[in-house]
Order: structure tokens, then sequence, then C-alpha cells
């Protein structure tokens, strides 16, 4: 049997729930140096209230955009406990190559900092932005209070649908 990421947080949770989960290489001035797995948790699980009152349900597709970041990471555990699909968008893309992933996809939201917010289609996806700059719904806008709803996730329930140029064998 196989976990599911959920499961593998929670796991890891309770075994090392101070140890350092993640440290940040570069400065980012919304986001702290390093998260231990307890703190990754509750940012994930306050999104995860946040994506919930913005309508966010399984089986949703949401589209991430950004290099390696706590709030990617975050992000990533948020949607895949809500039961959501993470599709994630390699930031060197195209407009028209983020435009065309998205609306394969189905995607309904696109996680990306400020910087990326030009290459992101502007109509038909809500945006949230990383950076919590003004334009897009400020990332830390969902971090809101109370408990992430309890989903079933089974193992064979897609948690990543990721697109690739097809040189990847």
């Amino acid at each position: 049997m196989y976990m599911t990421i959920p499961e593998f947080l929670d796991r890891t949770l309770t075994r090392f729930p101070d140890r350092i989960a993640i440290r940040n290489t570069k400065e980012k001035p919304q986001e702290p140096r390093e998260v231990t797995y307890r703190e990754l948790d509750q940012m994930a699980s306050k999104l995860a209230v946040g994506l919930v009152k913005m309508g966010i349900m399984k089986g949703d597709r949401l589209a991430i955009m950004s290099r390696p970041r706590i709030r990617f990471a975050a992000a990533l555990l948020a949607i895949t406990r809500l039961g959501g699909w993470v599709i994630p968008l390699d930031p060197t893309l195209t407009p028209s190559e983020v435009a065309d992933i998205v609306d394969r996809s189905g995607a309904k939201v696109v996680l990306a900092p400020g910087e990326l917010f030009d290459r992101l289609p502007s109509e038909g996806i809500e945006r949230i932005n990383f950076d919590d700059a003004d334009e897009g719904t400020p990332f830390s806008s969902l971090l809101l209070d109370g408990s992430p709803p309890q989903v079933e996730i089974d193992e064979k329930d897609i948690a990543v649908l990721a697109y690739t140029s097809g040189t990847t064998g």
C-alpha cells in the first residue's frame, strides 16, 4: 500500500515535528528563512481553509508556477489535502505555453510570484500572488484559522498532473 502526500506529511510531522522541513536559500521577504514540519503543516492547513472558502474542492485543479520556496510546498500540501490536483508550471514557460497548459488541464487557479504574473492568463482564472503584491489575491489573505475539511483521499487519486515537452523519456 502506498501513502498519499498528506499521509506522508502527517507521518513525518508525528515523528519529527520540530525538525527543519524546508530552508530557503534565497531571501524572500514574505517568507521565513526556514520552517519546521509543524510550521509547514500549520501554513498548509490555514491555506486549505482559505482555498475551501474560495470554493476549491476535491478534484479541482490548481496550477503552481514558481521556483522552489516555502509557499510552493505549503500550496502543494494544502491542495493535495483537499484532494485537488497540482499542475506544476515551469517558470520559464512562455505566456502562450502557460495558457495552453492551464486551458488543457482545466486549472481554476494559478499560484505564482508577482514577477511571473505577466505570463499568466488574465481572464477566466483566479490568480494567487505568492508575494502578496497588489496584483491577484494575496497568498497571506488565504491563511485562515480553522480546521480544513477531512477529505477522503485514496492512493489512486491523482495528486499531480505534470506536463512535459516530451524530452523526459
